[in-house]
């Protein structure tokens, strides 16, 4: 096929490309270019010993032993400070949460050998505390008020043995 100067577009001169060849070509570097960057950034985040857990320091535990801390937060050396960040910024974003606050006031506010025995508490509202004891019995503990009449309470109502105590109302508990 020719032009209208007589020359062929199909025979071009050999070592040169036209113009839309080279754009695909540059196209396709710049996208190999990008896969690659982010590949290499994933695997330096996700991957790699570069940024990874290289030891835990506990700090602000008065309330239960560093070692338990460390236990259930479950961060094992050489996890990818990745997933470690995720984590973080969901645990950051319940900083204010009324309810994580009436569940470590209630924490707080806990004799000593009541707290030893929590494995875990939950808190739909500041006034519904909740606390599941390692022996498998649970606790409504309420809001944080009446700490003090709450822990007598139930520190006469355990040994009955039930699977659920309701001492959110002071001199009303209810045992089940």
């Amino acid at each position: 096929m020719s032009d209208a100067g007589g020359t062929s577009r199909d025979a071009e001169e050999p070592g040169h490309s036209s113009a839309g060849s080279r754009r695909r070509r540059r196209v396709a570097f710049c996208a190999l270019a990008l896969a690659g960057i982010a590949a290499g950034v994933a695997w330096a985040l996700l991957g790699s010993r570069l940024l990874a857990v290289r030891s835990v320091v506990v700090t602000g535990t008065r309330l239960v032993p560093q070692s338990q801390v460390l236990a259930v937060a479950g961060i094992r050396l050489g996890t990818p400070l990745m997933p470690l960040y995720l984590v973080t910024a969901a645990v950051s974003s319940l900083r204010g949460d009324p309810d994580v606050g009436a569940a470590a006031a209630v924490l707080g506010e806990l004799p000593a050998p009541l707290r030893a025995s929590v494995a875990s508490v939950a808190a739909p509202s500041p006034d519904q505390v909740t606390l599941q004891l390692a022996s498998g019995v649970t606790v409504l503990w309420g809001g944080t008020d009446h700490a003090q009449a709450k822990a007598e309470e139930l520190g006469l109502l355990m040994p009955t043995h039930a699977s659920y105590y309701d001492v959110s109302a002071p001199g009303s508990a209810v045992t089940n």
